[in-house]
């Protein structure tokens, strides 16, 4: 199918087959199971005339997707191939034709009102009245989905810094200049890492070599954010942990809790930054539903990153130091960071624990 107009980025299964199953209220039952079971809201849709965006049930399809924001869509009759299907039987000649059909590797499961078997070619079979159990397959699937999204670091580097009067970047902290040992941290703990940069910073020093993982900003004079969005614009199928290069402080240590504490179904993941009570913004995990919130932003004038965050549905974690989330932006600073940072005195202060 060279059209394929449904978000890959939200989970999403189709119920195939017309038959007695759509006037059961098996959909709703689902529904309700799943949002009462897991806390998920999933909608459905009418799927058969996706095949096209001419088609009027594109805009229902789009309506609920910007304004519902739902955590999945669970179509109806959706017969493109690479979306996920679970085919009702109604008698062995249905088995037969979705056997020959071009979406047969798409099935992932059956409904049936009679087979009595619990796999067919190792795929599941549920009875029409199994609503628990196929609302835990759903989740399952949906969890999957989600939980095997590729996660990219994004070494943000790219500011001005007009305080510091120096590129923050190129501070050395740790025996290399900062921005390296950013890239480093993440590339330690993610699939892909990148440098987040402006595009006269090329020529800087620890950029040599460096091509090829630099993010050039796309959205001119937007700070973090625009470097954020010129990630999902990069790799739109990604999760992004990303992380300021004047947060010297940040460890190996707490990316892996962040990490750990990480909520796939929320927008981001995030500490609460112990100093200023704010949720911290430049050492965060976005997942792709995000992108759609900071475009709003961006379109109102609003560019900074932390009111962005505050504004959509967030895990936040705590840390055990006020130290770890100390952003180092003037020369002074610098200073006393790099003695810390030099003696380890910051590993006394919680980092680690």
């Amino acid at each position: 199918m060279k059209n394929k107009p449904v978000n890959n980025q939200v989970p999403q299964v189709s119920l195939c087959r017309k038959g007695a199953w759509l006037n059961s209220g098996l959909p709703s039952a689902l529904k309700r199971s799943i949002r009462d079971k897991f806390g998920l809201d999933i909608e459905f849709c009418d799927g058969q005339n996706l095949s096209s965006t001419k088609e009027s049930t594109y805009k229902d399809y789009l309506s609920a997707l910007f304004h519902l924001e739902p955590d999945g869509f669970i179509f109806q009759n959706n017969y493109l191939v690479g979306i996920p299907k679970i085919v009702f039987l109604e008698s062995e000649a249905c088995l037969d034709a979705a056997k020959k059909s071009p979406y047969w590797d798409d099935v992932i499961g059956f409904l049936s009102y009679s087979n009595k078997d619990q796999f067919i070619s190792n795929k599941p079979v549920f009875q029409n009245s199994d609503i628990d159990k196929i609302s835990d397959f759903l989740f399952d699937y949906i969890n999957k989905s989600v939980t095997s999204r590729p996660l990219y670091g994004l070494a943000l580097v790219g500011g001005k810094s007009q305080r510091m009067k120096k590129d923050k970047g190129s501070l050395d902290y740790f025996g290399k200049a900062q921005g390296q040992h950013v890239y480093d941290l993440l590339d330690d703990v993610c699939e892909k890492t990148y440098m987040s940069i402006r595009e006269e910073q090329s020529n800087l020093a620890y950029l040599n070599g460096m091509k090829d993982h630099c993010l050039p900003d796309k959205f001119l004079n937007m700070g973090p954010l625009g470097g954020l969005l010129t990630a999902f614009h990069k790799h739109p199928e990604a999760s992004w942990l990303v992380l300021a290069c004047d947060l010297p402080y940040i460890s190996k240590e707490n990316l892996d809790q962040l990490i750990k504490g990480r909520n796939h179904f929320k927008k981001a993941t995030c500490f609460k930054n112990p100093e200023k009570g704010w949720s911290e913004p430049l050492c965060t995990i976005y997942e792709p539903g995000a992108v759609r919130a900071f475009h709003q932003y961006l379109s109102l004038g609003i560019v900074c990153p932390r009111k962005a965050l505050m504004n959509v549905p967030h895990e936040v974690l705590e840390v055990n130091s006020k130290l770890v989330l100390q952003n180092i932006n003037t020369p002074e600073g610098y200073k006393e960071a790099k003695s810390k940072t030099q003696t380890n005195v910051f590993e006394n202060e919680g980092n680690y624990q």
